[in-house]
């Protein structure tokens, strides 16, 4: 499984980058960090499968695969997890800033009214849902008029 193969570099990432920034529970941030995506990913996928079963459905996967599945993520997935975040801990230097500060703070100038998070949640809103609706009613008139794809 090549998720559980590359938790080595998301425990170290993590553990180097938390160390960096000042952290001291590294523990905490190795345990959130191989499952922050797994668990609520496991659990999403646990709900679909129950209902592939309770519906008798062929998609629906085995209570075998579902424990190797279990098992790979336990004894591949989490120790890599812990020894990828045990070396970044340790390797972990001082926090190098990629640009200058300074430690006098200054006004934040008022932004304008096209950068306000209105408008971007509205523009970033509109644009998918128009070139979705465009493509559905192409294919709504397709299929329901029996008319030819312009």
């Amino acid at each position: 499984d090549l998720y559980a193969l590359t938790c080595c570099i998301s425990g170290y990432v993590s553990s180097n980058f938390y160390r960096k920034i000042g952290g001291e529970r590294w523990v905490w941030n190795i345990v959130l960090t191989t499952s922050l995506f797994s668990a609520p990913f496991f659990l999403t996928w646990s709900v679909v499968n129950s209902v592939h079963w309770i519906n008798g459905s062929t998609q629906a996967l085995p209570v075998t695969t579902i424990l190797l599945l279990l098992t790979v993520w336990l004894l591949v997935g989490f120790p890599l997890t812990v020894i990828g975040g045990i070396f970044g801990k340790n390797s972990a230097g001082s926090f190098d800033a990629p640009c200058r500060t300074k430690n006098i703070a200054r006004e934040i100038p008022r932004q304008p009214w096209y950068k306000s998070t209105l408008v971007h949640m509205t523009i970033g809103g509109f644009l998918p849902f128009s070139a979705i609706s465009v493509e559905l009613y192409y294919i709504f008139a397709t299929v329901w008029r029996s008319d030819e794809h312009t």
